[in-house]
């Protein structure tokens, strides 16, 4: 079989196609060509800068409605005759059960953190009067070796009750408190508590927040501001030997975080009325009203309460706690109607945030299915503008070297036709 000779070949296909084409479409070809890989490249670059994640926008929240007028009361309308040393006080409805058994923690051995730690337990070693520390009694073992030589091998150290280190032993592992880190933390911020804590009930202050803490107090933040909170507020009572109100204001501050903050300053401000001998007694009525009269609902309680300031100047002889006990069933029977009232407030605008709610999360998951099907359609467009770009500049290639041929063999037959 004979092949064709090349020159012949190349002359034979420039004149068919070259020739009866027009230069100028060749190069309009390659133009073309050209700019579809330059738009290629384009959208190459734009598929490849991700899609912006559409912002959700949430509805404004509609103002806290206005509580109907309250009935105003005086201090006739409480009848009060014969109730000046009488005192009925409800306890609080929180468990107030002391922890019976010491929890265990993790210990971390060769922590850098515990000498900083130490140091803080000794800050609250100071702090605290040894009795209340390690509380308990020496039996005597050997009375004739002890009445000659005062020796300890002849007496044994009987605890009576748990030391504070059981009780910081049940805080840390309530809160899951295991680096010397995170208990240097606590012990900080509880440290506060014992510091103006009067002199009796350092130890107590350990002891109630010991019982009162859990799982949830474990960011050291928010701890740290309850305690400085609560060790601001209960100064207050230390004239009062009794511990009953420290424990009412720990109590209320870790069962209540988040109305502490409000209750605890607004309390102390109607107790500090209040000759200091009663001011416990008052304080108690206030947190037993928190549940019982007022269920959980400060505005209300506050706004009752206000109005119970004004008559405190009148309570001559007259208990303030029963008075203000006595004031709240009044002022709760009196509006009850009002209460009614402010419930279905409550709900149809509690109602209103929820629906603001879940119209902005349901927004936000169909803005994510949105922002996917971008996300899917830049991806598919990344591919197909790279076959584009790669098509263009095989195609334009592929032109190049068959038009550089055939010019390089029209040039040589021109030299050859030359020389004949």
């Amino acid at each position: 079989m004979k092949f064709p000779n090349k020159s012949t070949y190349f002359t034979q296909v420039e004149d068919k196609y070259v020739f009866r084409i027009s230069t100028a479409f060749w190069h309009l070809l390659i133009g073309l060509l050209t700019l579809a890989s330059i738009v290629g490249t384009i959208m190459f670059l734009w598929a490849v800068i991700p899609p912006a994640k559409p912002d959700v926008k949430a509805a404004e929240r509609p103002s806290k409605p206005t509580y109907p007028p309250v009935k105003k009361l005086n201090l006739a309308d409480l009848h009060l005759t014969g109730e000046k040393s009488k005192l009925e006080v409800r306890n609080l409805d929180v468990d107030t059960t002391t922890p019976k058994r010491k929890q265990e923690v993790v210990q971390i051995d060769n922590d850098p953190n515990k000498p900083a730690y130490d140091l803080a337990l000794l800050e609250l070693r100071k702090i605290i009067p040894d009795n209340q520390w390690k509380p308990g009694e020496f039996r005597i073992d050997n009375q004739v070796g002890w009445d000659l030589t005062h020796s300890d091998q002849y007496r044994t150290w009987v605890p009576t009750g748990y030391s504070i280190e059981d009780y910081l032993a049940n805080i840390y592992g309530s809160i899951k408190a295991n680096k010397y880190s995170e208990k240097k933390q606590v012990l900080v911020a509880i440290t506060k508590i014992a510091k103006t804590a009067a002199a009796d009930g350092k130890g107590k202050s350990i002891e109630f927040v010991a019982s009162s803490i859990n799982a949830n107090w474990s960011d050291p933040k928010m701890l740290d501001s309850v305690c400085t909170m609560i060790a601001t507020n209960q100064r207050i009572f230390n004239a009062n030997k009794s511990t009953d109100a420290m424990e009412n204001i720990i109590r209320f501050s870790f069962s209540n975080p988040n109305d502490a903050f409000e209750f605890i300053p607004f309390s102390i401000k109607i107790c500090s009325q209040i000759s200091d001998s009663l001011r416990s007694f008052v304080l108690s009525v206030l947190t037993s009203s928190y549940y019982n009269y007022f269920h959980q609902n400060i505005a209300v309680q506050k706004e009752a309460t206000d109005q119970f300031a004004s008559l405190i100047p009148q309570l001559k002889g007259i208990n303030p706690a029963n008075a203000l006990q006595k004031f709240y069933l009044v002022y709760n029977n009196d509006n009850s109607q009002r209460n009614d009232v402010i419930a279905k407030i409550m709900n149809d605008y509690n109602a209103q945030i929820n629906l603001i709610v879940a119209d902005s999360l349901q927004q936000v998951a169909l803005n994510q299915i949105l922002y996917e099907e971008a996300k899917r359609k830049k991806s598919d467009l990344k591919w197909k503008s790279l076959y584009v770009v790669g098509g263009g500049f095989i195609l334009i290639a592929l032109l190049g070297t068959i038009l550089t041929l055939l010019s390089i063999q029209r040039i040589l037959k021109k030299m050859e036709l030359g020389k004949n």
